[in-house]
């Protein structure tokens, strides 16, 4: 009878280690697709809050006649290219939107990292309502490529 117990635990104490393994693997596989936007949007907020905040204000609404709102604009939520550009070079001149003109000029952050436009873009796309795609660092490094 000792014998079958020692067969039986073997194989007991194999699986003990072998199922939380494959569970914590498949967990790890789901944060791992859903951290990286996650993480994106998180590190955008801080670069929303140090250089964007002022102007756009904390809730993504901007101020009357002077900063545009990054609230469901087309800007925001159309084509990620003219963004992107905005971001790096900055804006002289402000659409019309909804019958509004806005004065004040974007400086052009070039400094920024691919990765921090990237950041700070997905979260504006992603925050105040928005539902858009991220940006990838990817497409910053290409559309930062095209305008040399």
């Amino acid at each position: 009878m000792i014998c079958n117990q020692r067969t039986l635990l073997i194989p007991l104490i194999v699986c003990s280690f072998l199922i939380p393994t494959r569970l914590k693997a498949q967990a790890n596989h789901c944060v791992a697709q859903e951290s990286p936007k996650k993480m994106s949007i998180e590190a955008g907020q801080l670069v929303y809050t140090s250089k964007c905040l002022t102007c756009h204000q904390a809730d993504g609404a901007g101020s009357p006649e002077m900063n545009p709102p990054l609230i469901k604009t087309k800007t925001v939520l159309g084509n990620k290219q003219p963004l992107i550009e905005g971001v790096i070079k900055g804006m002289n001149q402000h659409e019309e939107s909804d019958g509004q003109k806005y004065r004040n000029v974007m400086p052009g952050n070039p400094e920024m990292t691919d990765q921090e436009i990237a950041n700070v873009l997905t979260y504006i796309r992603h925050g105040f309502g928005n539902k858009a795609s991220a940006v990838k660092p990817s497409e910053v490094k290409a559309v930062r490529a095209a305008m040399k």
